[in-house]
Formats: C-alpha cells, structure tokens, sequence
C-alpha cells in the first residue's frame, strides 16, 4: 500500500525509450486512473490529460469556474443563462436541443452561423456576405422607403378609404392586429394595401384595440379620410368600432362606419346548422384523426382501400372547425372511402369511431346541403330553420352600406333592393324599409355633394389651346357660365340631383352582345400614342361620382 501512487496527484507517463521498463500491471492501473478525468479542455478547471471540444454547441455555451454540489462540471448558455451538466458522460443532445427552442436566440445568430455562410458560398460563391448589422439596416431603410411611397400614395386619394382589421393568436399565444386599407386610386383601379400587422400585448378588450388603430391611422396620416371599417363579430369589436368612431371623421356621424364581415356571418350560420348533426360529424373528424395517427394505421387503411378498389390517391382532409368549406372537402372524402372505412373496423378492433348506418345517412345529406343548399326532408328543414335562425339574429344589424353597393352597381341599381327587400321582409314591411333606406340614400348622397362642394369644388375644364386676341374663346368659362344660365331659364322641370338621374336610367344587361362586345375589345386596345415612356397618367371620369368609393367597404 505504501507504493501505492497518491490519487490526486498526475501521473507521469514514461517516455517511449523506457517502454520496456514498465510492467503490464503498472499500465494497466495508469490506464484506470486517467479513465476517470474528464478529457474536455474546460477553461477555468484544470485536468489530467486535454483534447481539443469538437461540438459545435460549445460555441454557444461557456463552463462555469465551479462545479456543483456532487462535483459535476456545470456550463451555461450564452444567451439565456440556462445551466446544464457538461459532464462528458452526459453528452450534448440536452445542450442541442436547447439551443433549437432557446427563447433569447434570434435571426442574427442564424445569419452569422459559420455553416449558413458555408452553405451559401458552396451555392454562389460570388456572392458578397454581410453581418447582421448592415443586413438589419439594409431591410430597415428598404421597410421605410416603401412606406413613405404608400404613405405618398394614401395622401393623394380623393375618396376615402375603407379598412379591415382581423386578430390572430400564435403557437406560443401571443397576439398580433392586421389592418388593411381598400380603397379606389386616382385612375380607379381597386387597391389593397396591408398596412400594419403588428405586436398586440394584453388586454385585447375594445378600448385597448381601438387605441392601437388609432395610433396606427395617424401614423399613416389618413385619420380624416376613413370611410368604414369591416370586422368579424366578436363582441370585443363592437366596444372597438363606437369607441374609435368619436375620434374619426366620418361620413353622416359614422351610421356606416361598422361593416360586418360577411363570411364570419356565413360561417357561425353554417356551423350553428352543423349542431344537429354534431355526433356523427365529430366521429367523421376523429376517424380521419385516427388514420392519419401513426404510420402503421394510414398502411392499414391503404390496404383496406385497395381490398374495395378504391383510389388511394385522394387521401383523407382534416377540417378546420372555423371553416364550413374544409368541412364540406373532409365529409367529400371520407364518403368516397366509406366502404374503405367499414371494412377498417372489421380488421381493427381500436377503431372506435366509425358512423352508423344512420349517421352515414346524415353525412351524406349533410353533403349534399352544403354542395347545392338542398333541404328536403324533416331533418335538413329541421337544420335549415337553426341556420335561418341565425341568420335573422345578425340580419337585424346588416349594414346598409351593403345595399347601397348594390344600387351603385349598373346591372342592379335600385330595383335589385327593392326586389331583395320584399323577398326578405314581405310585400308590406318590405315597402315600409325601402322607404328607410332610400331616405338613407338621399343622406349620404347629400353629405358627399357637401363635402366635395367644401374641398374640391367641380369646375369646367379650359382649353389648353391658347386662343388669339381677336378671337372669341367659346371654350372660356365666363361663355359657357352665360350659356349655362339662359338654358336654366328656360327649364320649367324641378333640377334633378346626379342620383336621380343615374337611378332612372335603364339597367345595363349582365350579358352583353358577343359582337358588340368583340368591337369594344377591338377598340379599347388601340393604342393612341407610341411614347414608350413618358406616358401621361389618365385623369379619373369627371362624371363618375366621388361615391363609387363606398363600394369599396365590400372588399
């Protein structure tokens, strides 16, 4: 025991000349002793024997100067701080696999990971590497000089603009406000524009959100050119449009400023009809859940597909709940692999879901209701009456900003409402809300003709020809002013407003001759001038009314 080496000293190695000399026992205890140090070149902690790490995740960690109560050397992440055993014995698939979900980690790491860099120089290697700075200030100026165009853009709109706002959660439940501008340019042509989609920190109640829009529309400088609003039907965006709207400039005091969204209406319509069937629908959801489970399971049902010679090509659709459509998709394929299915639950015992004869029975008219709209019998009368249900809760509160893009609309104008009115309400209360709603007309109309009278008040043309002293320029305003006046004097009928007159005129047909239309292709395509560049941009219509731009609360 005496000769025995002391434990927490090192051990000298022999030189290779005096290999001889060593006896086999003696190696074979040296051998014992230097298996139990950690060979990783830790700084700060000194060791027997080192090696350079070869992990790369230790260029993301850094080692502590002491160990832990039981002795184990402790590294930390960089970003985080989070502390792991850096035993060599523990491996790094733990240290890996924080560094994938690390929440202090950003973009910037990625951009100057040296394999990033060696992956893009393989791709190109002309291509000239920046470091994240100069690629944050690069995105940064490109960002600004983009909104100051659309900020340019939005100044020079002369009718006003609509909006849509929407919310959205994501996986790590954080939320976020889209908002988005519609609106008709100076060479009317409908535009969209996102114009925000941004952080949105807790509370999202109406007061809350309706702050965040405000600060966003006087950011944009477009406070006071906001003609509605479109949103979905939570009740929080109720509180959001009437307080947002007394700090708005808006139309007739904001009676059409709150739009609701139309297919958010649709959906909760449908999905309220989808509640008398709501058991076999569920089970149509889990079977599809079920076979998409696991690899084994989708080879199962493959091979049932194959037994009743079916296509397997089309594959199961999962549904989003929210959406009626994908549940449509969902029950189209699952009724074309029904005997797939029957034949599944034969051959495995732990498929539990399938429907009954009965509920297959449901699906299928299910089916048929949501591709045509039939209801045919007692049940689809039964689902069609929860559905009309629904639907007259949210048609008590439509906005009339809807019907009167109809009446905007040349093939339709007034006589289209007049006919939905009285299809919807009855002969009698349908006559007595046409009557609301065409006073409703007038008043917008009026607030417009106010508006643009105080703004930009309409005024002829003069003609660009400069005319010669000892002519008479028959194009000058103070002629036509004069020409205006005598032929006033001689009208004995009551001025009729522009909207009058567009509402008498007679309907442009949806379908429009073939050869009438060939022509007007013809001549709409020829080109008037051969400047390339240069080209001047069309002025708008000056007989198109400024209120088109209501039409744009429907997009």
């Amino acid at each position: 025991m005496a000769n025995s080496p002391n434990p927490d000293e090192p051990i000298d190695l022999p030189d290779s000349d005096s290999d001889d000399e060593v006896s086999d026992s003696h190696q074979t205890e040296s051998k014992k002793k230097t298996s139990n140090v950690t060979s990783l070149n830790k700084p700060g902690i000194h060791f027997k024997r080192q090696r350079k790490l070869t992990s790369d995740v230790w260029a993301n960690f850094e080692f502590l100067d002491k160990p832990d109560e039981q002795g184990n050397i402790i590294c930390k992440c960089k970003k985080c701080g989070q502390k792991y055993n850096a035993e060599s014995r523990q491996g790094t698939g733990n240290l890996k696999r924080h560094i994938k979900k690390c929440k202090k980690r950003t973009f910037k790491d990625f951009a100057e990971y040296s394999a990033v860099r060696k992956l893009i120089n393989y791709i190109n290697h002309d291509v000239k590497l920046v470091s994240r700075n100069t690629l944050k200030a690069d995105v940064l100026k490109m960002f600004k000089r983009e909104k100051d165009k659309l900020k340019e853009e939005l100044s020079v709109v002369k009718g006003r603009i609509s909006l849509t706002s929407d919310c959205w959660t994501s996986i790590t439940t954080d939320g976020y406000m889209s908002l988005t501008a519609h609106f008709v340019d100076n060479q009317w042509n409908l535009q969209k524009k996102i114009l925000n989609f941004r952080f949105l920190p807790p509370p999202h109640t109406g007061v809350h959100k309706s702050d965040h829009v405000y600060d966003f529309l006087k950011d944009w400088g477009i406070q006071k050119k906001i003609m509605c609003i479109t949103l979905d039907n939570a009740s929080s965006n109720d509180v959001f449009a009437d307080v947002i709207k007394n700090e708005l400039d808006l139309v007739c005091g904001g009676d059409y400023f709150h739009v609701r969204c139309c297919t958010h209406i649709l959906n909760l319509i449908v999905q309220d009809g989808l509640k008398e069937i709501n058991e076999a629908v569920v089970k149509v959801r889990e079977t599809v859940k079920y076979c998409k489970g696991s690899q084994a399971r989708k080879q199962r049902f493959l091979t049932c597909v194959a037994h009743v010679e079916l296509d397997s090509s089309r594959g199961l659709r999962q549904d989003v709940p929210t959406r009626w459509n994908s549940t449509y998709l969902m029950l189209e394929n699952v009724l074309y692999y029904k005997k797939a299915f029957l034949h599944f639950q034969k051959v495995d015992a732990n498929y539990i879901h399938c429907p009954t004869n009965e509920e297959w029975g449901r699906i299928e008219k299910l089916f048929r209701f949501l591709k045509e709209l039939e209801n045919s019998d007692n049940f689809m009368h039964k689902m069609a009456a929860r559905m009309n249900e629904k639907f007259a809760k949210y048609w008590t509160n439509f906005s009339i900003i809807m019907a009167v893009a109809v009446v905007l609309d040349p093939r339709f104008k007034y006589e289209f409402v007049e006919w939905a009115f009285k299809k919807v309400y009855g002969e009698i209360e349908g006559t007595n809300e046409l009557v609301k709603f065409k006073k409703r007309l007038d008043y917008l109309y009026g607030a417009y003709v106010t508006e643009a009278s105080t703004t930009t008040p309409r005024t002829r043309h003069r003609s660009s020809r400069q005319p010669n002293e000892e002519q008479v320029n028959v194009a000058s305003d103070s002629f036509m002013m004069d020409f205006d006046n005598f032929s006033s004097s001689k009208s004995y009928v009551a001025a009729k407003s522009d909207l009058q007159i567009y509402l008498e005129e007679p309907l442009i047909p949806p379908n429009m001759d073939p050869q009438l239309q060939d022509l007007c292709g013809k001549i709409m395509a020829m080109k008037v001038n051969d400047d390339v560049g240069d080209t001047p941009s069309p002025s708008p219509p000056q007989s198109a009314p400024e209120s088109l731009a209501v039409m744009e609360s429907q997009t």
